[in-house]
């Protein structure tokens, strides 16, 4: 007898055929898709059949590349090295880890331990980026194995600012500033943390005869000083205090003086007297004399009016009479005199 082989049922009797005594599958099978299969072959000799119900069971191979499971983009805040775990899975069932050798234009400035852990190999500083196009976004590449299969992925990074620095303070001490006015100057500060923000206050001994604009850094006094009447601490012209600009979270202080100085911004006072007696036949009148509180200040006199005027001339500050005078003629004169200190 000749025998031949057909297969001729089963659940599965579409994945198989039968060439001679060759069992084998239509199409090659995928583990991952289906691990069992049944299959119906019968037997014949041309006149008698018999059958048999065969179970073909398949056997893993690792064929499939491990992925990633992980995200492919990141945000750091500066200061931290730490960057994520990066995990992955592969469809062979195995444990896939990681090559700890990256690729990518910032590959070296990032270290990748097998288990996963990136990580920056040098603490990242938002004001000095160390990424190849020098913006904070860090380009890598990470590559994960099966052992047999290996997958990549582009990563990218990116470190955030935060308020790490404090603000730098410049002033230009000491100030100077004429009495009467109210105006100081305008202090300054940079910060290296772009994003902050400034504000300015005054602390110290003499803050409280000021004020400061929290935003520009614009110093006046509170009411406007007099040189003779000096309002500091120590009951002098000269102003302490001090300057402090804040971000929010860190500050920078700055001792200042501010120094008053005088104006010609009082009238001169006579101190002598408004009457003299002169005996006839003599020239000289008496000594003028006069004050003023600005203390630098020079005092001139003058005859400005009187109805004796042109009777009269002052030298320095002596009031004469410009002829001698004679008691039967006149016995009383006027004059008005003039004390300036030029302003």
């Amino acid at each position: 007898s000749t025998i031949t082989f057909t297969v001729t049922g089963g659940a599965d009797s579409g994945s198989f055929t039968v060439t001679g005594s060759t069992l084998a599958f239509g199409s090659a099978p995928n583990y991952e898709a289906q691990q069992s299969y049944v299959v119906v072959v019968t037997a014949s000799d041309g006149t008698n059949t018999t059958t048999q119900e065969i179970t073909v069971n398949l056997t893993n191979v690792n064929d499939i590349a491990p992925v990633f499971t992980s995200a492919d983009a990141f945000s750091v805040a500066e200061g931290t090295d730490a960057v994520a775990t990066l995990t992955g899975s592969d469809a062979d069932g195995t444990t896939p880890t990681f090559s700890t050798t990256l690729a990518g234009d910032d590959a070296d400035d990032f270290t990748l331990s097998s288990s996963g852990a990136l990580a920056f190999a040098a603490t990242p500083n938002f004001e000095s980026p160390a990424d190849a196009n020098t913006n904070n976004v860090y380009s890598i590449t990470a590559t994960i194995t099966d052992g047999t299969n290996t997958s990549t992925q582009d990563i990218t990074v990116t470190v955030t600012d935060i308020n790490d620095n404090s603000p730098v303070l410049s002033v230009s001490t000491p100030y100077s500033v004429a009495e009467n006015t109210t105006s100081v100057g305008t202090v300054s500060a940079s910060d290296a943390d772009a994003n902050s923000t400034i504000t300015y206050t005054l602390s110290g001994t003499d803050a409280a005869k000021f004020d400061i604009n929290s935003a520009s850094g614009a110093i006046s006094f509170a009411s406007a000083p007099d040189f003779e009447t000096p309002g500091s601490g120590a009951s002098s012209n000269a102003y302490s205090l001090n300057v402090v600009a804040s971000d929010g979270a860190n500050t920078d202080t700055e001792a200042i003086v501010v120094n008053v100085t005088d104006a010609n911004d009082n009238s001169p006072a006579f101190t002598s007297a408004s009457s003299f007696t002169v005996a006839e036949n003599q020239t000289a009148v008496g000594s003028l004399a006069a004050t003023d509180a600005d203390a630098s200040s020079t005092i001139t006199f003058t005859v400005t009016g009187g109805a004796d005027s042109g009777s009269f001339t002052v030298t320095g500050s002596t009031l004469a009479f410009g002829s001698a005078p004679n008691y039967e003629a006149q016995q009383s004169y006027v004059v008005v005199v003039t004390a300036s200190d030029g302003t």
